[in-house]
């Protein structure tokens, strides 16, 4: 099992781009997913623990014995189509990406002098989110009905390549977190989908 693939590419709030030890548990966390391994023989890390989420209240009142039910595969197509957006890296700041200006002094609407009404100017090579092409490519990932949860299957998918004899506990409850464990001691939680923001194109028919 690679902890790894847990863990968030980057983060500007605390510091879970790698897997860190707590207690006597090997945590991985990207603030969606959350996994721990038993760790009893290595120490705590020294990083300031207000660099790193509170993983006890995340996990406050989650009984991972009720975990019992086998996790259902993975759907078939979990991924839905990738789409292209324009990256904000190239945004011209005189009018906001906007384009247009308003004259101070006619309240005429006009091309933004800076970037010819573009929104955008020049380009940033060294960009980590376009690497200069001025293109994001997102990978759109549908989502998976768990119980009463649901799952996007960007989790769902690593969850599945990574982890075996996986179990989760249904307590009936759309919003809460989706507990479950595995075997190597594996504990675990997942972020479900609000229902409201659910698709009905990205989702397929229950799974008990």
């Amino acid at each position: 099992m690679d902890l790894q693939k847990f863990c968030a590419k980057d983060s500007i709030r605390y510091a879970i781009t790698n897997p860190f030890v707590r207690g006597g548990w090997r945590y991985a966390t990207d603030g969606r997913v959350l996994v721990r391994v038993p760790a009893p023989l290595i120490p705590s890390d020294g990083i300031n623990r207000e660099q790193q989420p509170d993983v006890d209240a995340v996990l406050r009142g989650v009984d991972f014995a009720k975990c019992v039910e086998p996790m259902p595969p993975l759907r078939s197509d979990p991924h839905g189509e990738d789409k292209e957006e324009k990256c904000n890296c190239r945004m011209c700041a005189d009018c906001d990406g906007t384009g247009g200006c308003v004259c101070p002094n006619c309240d005429n609407k006009h091309d933004c002098p800076t970037c010819d009404g573009l929104g955008r100017k020049g380009t940033v090579p060294d960009c980590n989110d376009c690497k200069g092409t001025n293109i994001v490519k997102t990978t759109r990932w549908k989502v998976q009905k768990i119980g009463a949860k649901y799952i996007s299957c960007q989790f769902l998918s690593v969850i599945d390549s990574e982890l075996k004899n996986v179990r989760y506990y249904d307590d009936k409850s759309p919003d809460a977190v989706l507990c479950f464990v595995a075997d190597e001691g594996v504990q675990g939680v997942l972020m479900p989908i609000t229902p409201n923001l659910v698709s009905p194109e990205d989702t397929e028919v229950d799974v008990k």
